[in-house]
């Protein structure tokens, strides 16, 4: 059965959006597709991405409860999972802790840093730290 929770995302603001959930078991559920992810559309960084298998917990937003994400128990094996980690970690002031979280995005930063020479939209956060780090 299908129920719906919120999860964050940035779109210039941060916004709460619904999405489809199919619950796994007492409190996980998988995320299922939903129309604000576009893997191509980086205006658009969602917490969290179809596929992946969360936790829920309780809070309220604008005087609403709702039903949002407590934690990440499995990640999609969708193959934008770290590109949008990363993004939404980066535009969210998460920045890569060691040099295994640097390892870990080295492609993705590479990416990144190629989509901004090619002209693909990124938000100015993201740009300034991408421009920033090192990929040896």
């Amino acid at each position: 059965m299908t129920e719906k929770i919120y999860i964050h995302m940035i779109d210039g603001t941060d916004i709460w959006v619904p999405v489809d959930v199919e619950r796994l078991n007492n409190n996980e559920f998988i995320i299922k597709k939903f129309d604000d992810f576009d893997p191509e559309d980086t205006s658009v960084i969602p917490q969290y991405i179809p596929g992946d298998i969360v936790t829920l917990k309780p809070r309220t937003i604008d005087n609403k409860e709702l039903r949002t994400v407590e934690s990440i128990v499995k990640p999609s094996d969708n193959k934008h999972k770290d590109y949008f980690e990363f993004l939404y970690r980066t535009i969210t002031g998460d920045k890569l802790k060691d040099e295994n979280e640097r390892l870990k995005y080295k492609d993705i930063i590479i990416r990144t840093k190629n989509e901004i020479k090619d002209g693909k939209f990124h938000y100015p956060a993201i740009v300034n730290y991408v421009n920033g780090i090192g990929t040896e």
